[in-house]
């Protein structure tokens, strides 16, 4: 009697878990799996029924764990499942369903939590699950399909070649297999369209990509109109014509992505569905399609769609990390462009949370780290702190050793690091870091086809290096490879891409060095219109305008030392006093431009005509020497700057206006003051051993607390005064 009573019950425990997760209502589903789990909990284990039973309250824990994210139900799942594969004999017909239930709900983990066991756990029983049914059963393509799935996965995340071309063989078969007006064939067709494009990004093959978008069409045109899989597909086939765009650079691919992308976020808020992947997806293909036009208007919605994503994300997976990090992405690109500290300081943080979140095998954490770096090295760039370089240069190292050699990212890495080390050569003349430099740099453009959009890049990083080490030795061979490399970046370039100002700057630079070289009138000719190229390409308000604007005066005064041509002169003063005044512009960038207006002045009409200059660097100082920097960066940067700087300028305006040259003077002394006082110790532990030291080193102390006291009461005496007229 309890033997048909617990058939009877098991039973009805499975056909509630089936309808419940049909009907996909939460208060139901929840009732069904409370049953379900007190009615196994009541029965033998070797009950003929119980494995039905299994299955099904396995597949309504892995729904409702999808639906809610509710703890444990997962593991449920998963424990479920194996029991069930433990009670289903190897002849029987039902074997091949419930490993591949085990597959899906192992690979759902290995989705969240990113844990490589679970996938390869996942591979193995849908090996099994395939070699155990039978290839008539109308379930084969789709057993095909789930196998090749995770075989994909895993290649990304090892890099493992044999995993991604038995996937695209799978793919392919599945597709074979399915028959033509099959509804799965579609979700099969969808599958096959990932694998090739997973295999286009892995070996660069033109025909894997136009064929995986094909096969993306393909299954949106096999699906009906209103199946909710429409959504998944027109998001596959945004990522494959994204990719195709940036392989191709053909800006229909990527309009249609953003629209597809558009597409999916409307459809799911349509179904009242807030799917982070989906907004995420669009935020990428904004921001690639910014990079591509220069369009803020793209650049903030990226951030704005990212930031809804990082919302819609549960904290506790995966996902939120791969947010995390494209929302940092798009953070760093609109501080390149606006010049917000906020943003950068947000990316900053948020490659931080990336690369501490990932697991060291995980694929993006060579990209987190890599982007690091280069956030790393533009906030060392604003604010001048040598930390900030150091830390971007072993993130950047650890980002190309952490990227198999086969990496479709190795490349991206490798030119990061380049362009932090040529920084740290340009900052402290470390000729170390230029050799390596090249060599990664060259390394980078060898690694990457013609005609992808990013070797343009990674060419002018490596121009930038040779033009660099030739002024640091003088071998022509560096200045003319710099020239060539150059050039060729330009014209490869489209007229409207972000990176093209770069490029013409660095060229211009190069242009500049061989003339002063060689004589040549052409080269400097050339110099001074790639200059001015680069500067027009440049937006107003854009931080990077100040160190383009001083190239360009640079190269004008030389043409006016050379041809007495008036029109030059003035053009040079002008821009570089527009540099100098560049208030978004990194101050390093300020102070430059500053010094060569000094220098192009003084050159041409005499130190007495220099007094605006000087006046407008030495304000500078300041900031140029700011308390949020370490004391010896600080030092460093007044070397460099202030002690030329002040005496100079004090003793031109001297004789015109005294007043002016003791506020310069009383400007450099402030600020070396300032810098001493910002960098004082605790002096107790100096008491404990030489009082009388510490006794003189407090008094030395008061006295210059109490002079720049002093300073600030006789600034604010004269702006009193001034006020009064």
């Amino acid at each position: 009697m309890l033997g048909g009573r617990a058939t009877a019950r098991l039973r009805r425990a499975g056909d509630l878990l089936e309808a419940a997760t049909l009907l996909g209502a939460p208060g139901p589903l929840d009732d069904a799996i409370d049953f379900a789990q007190a009615v196994l909990a009541a029965v033998p284990g070797d009950h003929p029924d119980r494995t039905r039973a299994l299955i099904n309250l396995g597949i309504a824990l892995r729904h409702r764990w999808e639906a809610a994210g509710a703890p444990g139900d997962l593991d449920a799942a998963i424990g479920c499942q194996r029991e069930a594969v433990a009670g289903t004999p190897t002849d029987d017909p039902d074997l091949a369903v419930t490993l591949s239930n085990l597959g899906v709900a192992l690979r759902a983990r290995f989705d969240t939590f990113g844990r490589l066991a679970d996938l390869d756990e996942a591979i193995a029983v849908t090996r099994r699950s395939v070699a155990a049914g039978s290839t008539d059963d109308p379930d084969h393509p789709q057993r095909l399909s789930n196998l090749g799935i995770p075989l994909r996965i895993r290649f990304e995340h090892t890099g493992d070649g044999a995993d991604l071309e038995e996937a695209v063989h799978l793919a392919t078969a599945a597709v074979r297999a399915c028959p033509v007006h099959d509804l799965r064939r579609g979700v099969l067709l969808s599958g096959l369209g990932n694998a090739l494009l997973a295999r286009f990004q892995h070996a660069g093959d033109q025909d894997d990509l136009d064929r995986a978008v094909d096969a993306h069409r393909s299954a949106i045109a096999a699906t009906p109109a209103r199946d909710p899989a429409l959504a998944v597909h027109a998001s596959n086939i945004g990522n494959a014509l994204l990719s195709r765009f940036q392989r191709t650079g053909e800006i229909a691919d990527l309009d249609e992505a953003v629209d597809s992308f558009r597409r999916v976020t409307r459809v799911l808020a349509e179904g009242g569905v807030r799917d982070a992947a989906a907004f995420t997806n669009l935020g990428v293909a904004l921001l690639t399609r910014f990079e591509r036009t220069g369009a803020v208007a793209d650049l903030d919605e990226a951030v704005t769609v990212h930031r809804r994503a990082l919302a819609t994300a549960s904290p506790d997976r995966l996902q939120h990390t791969a947010v995390l990090l494209n929302l940092a992405v798009a953070l760093h690109r609109r501080f390149d462009r606006t010049g917000a500290g906020s943003d950068l300081d947000g990316a900053i943080a948020g490659f931080r949370q990336v690369e501490r979140r990932l697991p060291a095998e995980h694929p993006d954490r060579a990209g987190a780290l890599s982007n690091l770096a280069v956030a790393l090295q533009t906030r060392f760039e604003l604010a001048g702190a040598r930390e900030d370089l150091n830390t971007a240069i072993e993130a950047g190292r650890a980002a190309l050793g952490g990227s198999p050699a086969d990496h479709p990212d190795r490349a991206r890495c490798a030119a990061n690091l380049c362009g932090a080390l040529v920084t740290r050569f340009k900052r402290f003349g470390d000729d170390d870091s230029l050799e390596e430099a090249v060599t990664i740099g060259r390394a980078a453009v060898d690694a990457t086809p013609v005609g992808h959009p990013a070797r343009v890049s990674y060419a002018a990083n490596l121009g930038r290096a040779l033009y660099l080490r030739f002024e640091g030795h003088g071998d022509p061979s560096d200045l003319e490879e710099a020239i060539v490399t150059g050039r060729r970046a330009v014209a490869d370039t489209p007229a409207n891409h972000p990176d093209l100002a770069t490029i013409l700057s660095n060229l211009g630079c190069a242009l500049h060095s061989r003339s002063a070289l060689s004589g040549a009138h052409a080269d400097l000719d050339e110099a001074v219109a790639v200059h001015d190229r680069a500067v027009r390409a440049t937006a107003p308000d854009h931080p990077d305008l100040a160190g383009r604007l001083t190239n360009l005066g640079g190269a004008l005064f030389a043409r006016f030392q050379r041809t007495g041509v008036r029109g030059d002169l003035a053009t040079a003063v002008r821009v570089l006093r527009k540099a100098t005044r560049c208030t978004l512009a990194p101050i390093v960038n300020r102070v430059d431009a500053a010094t060569g207006w000094v220098r192009t002045v003084t050159g041409s009409t005499g130190p007495h005509t220099a007094v605006t200059a000087y006046t407008e660097a030495v304000r500078l100082l300041p900031l140029l020497a700011w308390r949020g920097i370490d004391g010896h960066d600080q030092w460093s940067l007044l070397h460099a700057y202030a002690g030329d700087l002040v005496p100079n300028g004090a003793a031109t305006a001297l004789a015109e206006n005294p007043g002016l040259a003791a506020e310069l003077l009383e400007t450099g002394r402030g600020v070396v003051w300032s810098q001493l006082l910002n960098t004082r110790t605790d002096l107790r532990a100096l008491d404990e051993r030489a009082p009388e030291l510490a006794a003189r080193l407090a008094a030395c102390r008061a006295r210059l607390e109490s002079l720049q006291d002093l300073d600030q009461k006789l600034a604010t005496v004269r702006r009193t005064r001034s006020d009064r007229g």
